[in-house]
């Protein structure tokens, strides 16, 4: 994933800037043991003994046999089936990561193979969530996307207080060294997680990447972007603040 690094005396504009149109709609999630159900009746059905379908959030663990036509090709072309057969989302894959955001450096070999984000109506996911991972070496596929049900619309929060918050939490400009980034996107958690509400947020890192003023930290801080009438605004992302 991409950061925009920011200033904090940027803080509510950059927001403003990203509430440019209308909001993103808002989901609730559906029963993550229907999984199973609709698995059997999608045309990935006959490879369904190699999956494991985690009940609590509905994510599947696809297990690769070691045999040779099971290709990276193959492989990552079933796992956007199994996507497919859970809900609309659109694959894509993240191009110009600098060696911070691949994780690795470019002399390091990664445990990831390949990795897809699942996107929304366009939003980006920016959670553990939303996305196929392959581990090669593990011979898994991890796809994490849970299945949609009805929209609840929602409308843009106000900069200013959301602002206020993040600057609270994150105790911005105390500390010597550190640098602000955020994206905006649907927040999905990890496939160990139970989640009901699928919604639009902000998400911000603060941290201090050079160990010149002390050591390294990094802390992380979710807000959502829209309110929604009959759900409070950490719905959907309760567990999420802390250290990253």
């Amino acid at each position: 994933m991409i950061w925009e690094t920011i200033s904090p005396s940027e803080l509510s504009q950059w927001m403003a800037n990203q509430q440019a149109g209308p909001p993103p709609e808002s989901y609730e999630l559906l029963d993550p043991t229907s999984v199973d159900e609709v698995l059997k009746a999608s045309p990935v059905a006959p490879f369904k003994p190699l999956m494991h379908i985690h009940l609590q959030s509905g994510a599947v663990d696809l297990v690769v046999p070691n045999l040779p036509t099971f290709t990276e090709e193959i492989v990552l072309g079933l796992s956007l089936g199994i996507v497919g057969a859970l809900d609309v989302r659109k694959a894509y894959q993240w191009t110009d990561l600098d060696e911070e955001e691949k994780g690795s450096p470019d002399n390091v070999q990664s445990a990831v193979g390949n990795e897809y984000w699942l996107s929304v109506n366009n939003v980006h996911p920016v959670g553990p969530g939303g996305r196929v991972i392959y581990y090669p070496r593990r011979r898994l596929v991890e796809i994490v996307v849970r299945r949609r049900g009805k929209s609840l619309g929602g409308y843009w929060r106000r900069p200013t207080e959301v602002a206020n918050r993040v600057a609270s939490y994150l105790e911005i400009g105390d500390v010597p060294g550190t640098r602000l980034r955020a994206r905006f996107g649907y927040y999905e958690a990890s496939k160990y997680e139970n989640q009901s509400l699928l919604r639009p947020v902000f998400l911000f890192l603060l941290d201090r990447p050079r160990p010149n003023e002390g050591p390294r930290w990094r802390v992380s801080t979710v807000e959502a972007a829209t309110e929604l009438p009959e759900f409070s605004e950490t719905a959907g992302i309760d567990s999420v603040n802390g250290c990253a």
